[in-house]
């Protein structure tokens, strides 16, 4: 094998994605009719103790040729964890081999993005994802794309515009309690590339600080019923029942919310985005907020 990079990986992320087994898949993809290309390769992925991730390929003359493209798209795939705020618990190597290049249909940009979508895929399915530490300052933890305020607009409870509409019970069953901070706020998760945007209000059932005041045991999740909002109140619902089972498991009580789903930019070629990047997107925002409220470590 010969080393083509070495990428020193950056400190001090407080997301993380824990990568701690052998990976191998034989990429390939192909589209033989407009703009042909064809993509075949091999690639291993195994953890490494050093803060870095190496990038090799073997002595073939189609991988040598395929090398830069590839290792394009394994670097845009870190800058992508790195604009999310999310590192790799440890170093990583990858591995290429067996690359079989078309000797017309050539197209180096393909394999530049297929290696940065094949890369998303597997890291986000497989990894384990953790928050290391509480986040105690607002301004810096949360994207500018957020308002808070303090009336509730009375929208958010005109069930004529919200035709979607599903709790999700929580139980007290635990001393210690989880709630969101006492802040209503809007908040746009999109994608990189802006063609999908979503905002979400929540709103926190109760004020932690009135002690005579009871807290209401569930999350309503609300919508209006439109194919891509239907997507999106999808996503949220199972994000949801995630972080209710890891907090629970932790053995701590979670305070309700107001969720409503309002779809501002929609591109059915960009839909995925709402089930599976927002959803990530989704559960470190809402775990941001519980820490943030709460100062506590131990998600």
């Amino acid at each position: 094998m010969k080393l083509y990079k070495t990428i020193l990986l950056k400190k001090g992320n407080y997301r993380k994605l824990i990568f701690n087994k052998m990976y191998f898949e034989n990429i390939c993809d192909y589209k033989f009719s407009g703009p042909d290309y064809l993509i075949d390769f091999e690639l291993t992925i195994t953890q490494n103790n050093d803060n870095t991730v190496t990038v090799s390929y073997d002595n073939l003359s189609d991988s040598e040729e395929s090398i830069p493209f590839i290792s394009e798209g394994i670097e845009n795939f870190l800058s992508f964890l790195n604009s999310k705020n999310i590192g790799l618990s440890s170093g990583i190597d990858f591995k290429i081999e067996n690359t079989k290049n078309h000797p017309v249909d050539f197209k180096p940009k393909m394999f530049v993005a297929f290696t940065f979508q094949r890369l998303k895929k597997i890291f986000f399915e497989l990894s384990e994802k953790r928050i290391e530490k509480p986040i105690i300052d607002i301004t810096n933890s949360i994207n500018d794309d957020i308002a808070i305020f303090e009336d509730v607009p009375n929208k958010y409870y005109n069930l004529n515009v919200y035709e979607l509409r599903n709790n999700i019970e929580l139980p007290i069953i635990y001393e210690r309690s989880l709630i969101f901070p006492q802040i209503k706020l809007k908040k746009i998760f999109s994608d990189l590339e802006n063609f999908f945007q979503i905002e979400l209000t929540i709103i926190p059932h109760y004020d932690n600080q009135r002690k005579d005041l009871k807290r209401i045991g569930h999350f309503s999740v609300s919508s209006s019923f439109l194919k891509e909002n239907l997507e999106t109140y999808i996503s949220v619902r199972e994000t949801l029942d995630i972080l209710i089972r890891e907090i629970y498991r932790l053995k701590y009580n979670l305070g309700g919310a107001n969720i409503y789903i309002d779809i501002l930019k929609y591109d059915s070629t960009y839909s995925g985005y709402a089930k599976l990047d927002f959803k990530y997107d989704l559960y470190y925002f809402i775990k941001e907020l519980l820490l943030r409220g709460n100062s506590i470590s131990t998600l």
